[in-house]
């Protein structure tokens, strides 16, 4: 039982605000370049700031098969976890999430941890009963 990777895109209200993103990241560039008169050094200046929106920005896309789920962003896996550490599933907003916690609600930060798997209602059926398929079977095998 295996499935196919699906690809998420930004919600629309997040893909409007486009333009101001790529103009903040130009200033970002255009200061840093002016702070630190060198154009290689201050190329990490806005690639820190793409990096810290990009999940916001970039479609991501999500798989999951028999060793866990992730998901990846221009290629790059972002988060993972294997079914083995997974403690508790969770319903989200936009999808399920995979929680390495027994009892998620105990911090705030708890909510930061995990994998988000978020999809659109129509798949809903399909990736909840693999989610919950692979997470038996983790579950058996930690039995053994």
């Amino acid at each position: 039982m295996l499935s196919e990777p699906w690809t998420v895109a930004p919600p629309r209200s997040i893909r409007r605000k486009l333009p101001l993103t790529i103009t903040l990241i130009v200033f970002v560039f255009g200061s840093a370049v002016a702070l630190f008169h060198s154009v290689a050094l201050a190329l990490l200046a806005p690639l820190a700031l793409f990096g810290f929106i990009a999940d916001n920005v970039v479609p991501s896309t999500f798989h999951i098969d028999e060793t866990g789920a992730k998901v990846t962003s221009l290629g790059i896996t972002r988060l993972e976890i294997p079914w083995s550490d997974v403690r508790c599933v969770l319903s989200c907003a936009r999808g399920l999430k995979l929680s390495p916690f027994e009892n998620p609600v105990v911090s705030y930060m708890d909510d930061m941890r995990g994998v988000r798997l978020i999809y659109k209602p129509e798949q809903a059926k399909q990736i909840e009963a693999l989610v919950f398929f692979y997470r038996k079977q983790a579950l058996k095998g930690k039995q053994k």
